[in-house]
């Protein structure tokens, strides 16, 4: 079986469960062969699965970085050439294949996975059916988005749906258009299965929304228009979410954690003795040392120019955004001398009374202007709208909360735009300028679109199953 660990880094075979979503202690490990026997069993096991979102390559430091410093939203800063060059062949779109940050990102979405599947295959038993309902949708949301990121990075991958390692000696690729099935399939099971809230002491778990956000942004990536404007309507229709009135307050260190914005969003938490149960993004963001501050950052992710000037001069998003020169920020006053651009990400960063690598705030993975963009992206492309609003409409509310007028006329154009200023510095940018086949243009001649829109498949996994095909040009 070691041969083929690679894949499947820790197997869900063994589980380390958690007391709750916010704390993330391990609980102690398991063989699945002596686990669910009680329902608590159950739901830890649940919780190990959301416990993989928290992994540094999913939706923490070099996961977000990643897919910041790909697109023309950032460069990607530290201490210089040397520091961390993994992440400059993303930034030059010159990954090699002994790139460690493409095995972390097959491993760690691969490790959610099979939590995911072996929660699939063993909660049959349970003698509570709702529970159990719940807790398979809940599994089926995970593993759609674990999937969803895979098929975003790589294109096809292998199509693992069970606990089975005997397939993975010889397994292949699947096409694309089955791991995207696979999403809508589970998702659909996800939504029919998964309440609209939780009470407290369940908060942050998928809910229908969640689902449902997600397959809307499915069926955005594969253009079926109607199917998004349909499941993006039942959202909106269903009055769960709302806008903040202060759009910066979703990115604030706990007390942006959960609001009525908030679809889904990854659970962190300080002070559990492990850092990796805390959102360590932060310290890698925010400024490198300034003697007279001493926040102890690492710079990296420095914001472009060209995202600066994509704010329109009343866009109250670009101060929650960006650091600009002479930003009040945590107690001082931001110099562009900080930066090689001239200016530092502010998106989910926090003061020096903030641990270097100790935050609590949460990472939000889909928040309702998504659905509101992704509904009016969906009317654009010819869809028929069943929400309660247009999606003109939908695309201004989100304009207007950031302090600007409304526009006359909804375009690719107007689409384009206001997706890249609200979902700024949110590991968003690049995978749409690839699904709308503009990549090319916006970043320039360095970037081939028949290499650069993927990673390779790592070279491990090739050696060690000489089944799964390269991605073009590597």
């Amino acid at each position: 079986m070691k041969k083929y660990i690679s894949i499947v880094l820790i197997l869900a075979l063994i589980f380390i469960g958690c007391n709750d979503l916010l704390d993330k202690e391990p609980y102690g490990s398991f063989s699945a062969s002596s686990f669910y026997k009680t329902e608590s069993e159950a739901v830890m096991a649940v919780n190990s699965i959301y416990d993989q979102l928290q992994n540094g390559n999913v939706y923490s430091t070099f996961g977000l970085m990643i897919r910041n410093v790909w697109s023309d939203d950032a460069e990607k800063g530290g201490g210089g050439p040397g520091d961390t060059p993994q992440l400059e062949e993303f930034n030059s779109f010159q990954i090699l294949l002994s790139n460690s940050l493409v095995d972390g990102t097959w491993n760690a979405m691969y490790a959610g996975i099979f939590r995911a599947n072996t929660v699939i295959e063993k909660v049959g038993g349970m003698t509570d059916f709702n529970l159990k309902n719940r807790l398979l949708g809940e599994a089926k949301f995970l593993r759609a988005l674990y999937y969803f990121n895979l098929v975003t990075h790589f294109n096809g991958v292998p199509l693992v749906t069970s606990t089975d390692v005997s397939q993975l000696k010889t397994i292949t690729r699947s096409p694309a258009q089955d791991i995207w099935s696979m999403i809508e399939t589970d998702l659909l099971d996800a939504i029919n299965s998964l309440p609209l809230a939780y009470d407290a002491s369940d908060v942050g778990r998928a809910t229908k929304g969640s689902a449902q956000g997600l397959l809307g942004r499915t069926y955005l990536f594969t253009k079926q228009w109607q199917k998004a404007a349909d499941v993006y309507s039942e959202v909106i229709n269903s009055n769960t979410y709302q806008l903040m009135d202060d759009y910066s307050v979703n990115f604030l260190d706990k007390e942006g954690d959960n609001l009525p914005e908030s679809v889904f969003e990854v659970q962190f938490a300080s002070g559990t003795g492990s850092t990796s149960n805390s959102f360590e993004y932060h310290g890698w963001v925010r400024p490198r040392d300034v003697p007279s501050i001493g926040w102890g950052g690492n710079g990296f992710v420095l914001p472009t120019q060209s995202l600066a000037d994509a704010f329109e001069p009343e866009d109250s998003r670009r101060k929650a955004t960006l650091l600009n020169d002479g930003d009040e920020a945590f107690g001082t006053t931001y110099s562009s001398s900080w930066s090689p651009t001239g200016h530092n990400t502010r998106k989910y960063i926090y003061g020096p009374e903030v641990i270097h690598q100790e935050a609590d705030a949460n990472f939000k993975v889909i928040r309702y202007s998504e659905i509101l963009l992704g509904y009016a992206e969906a009317i654009s492309n010819g869809a028929n709208g069943k929400a309660n609003i247009t999606g003109l409409e939908a695309l201004n509310k989100v304009r207007r909360r950031a302090g600007l007028d409304d526009i006359a006329t909804l375009s690719f154009n107007s689409i384009v735009q206001e997706r890249r200023v609200e979902f700024a510095l949110e590991a968003v940018r690049f995978f749409d300028l690839v699904r709308w086949d503009i990549a090319k243009d916006v970043l320039g001649p360095n970037f081939d679109v028949n290499h650069d829109e993927y990673m390779p498949i790592p070279l491990n996994e090739i050696l060690l199953n000489p089944n799964l095909e390269q991605n073009p040009g590597y």
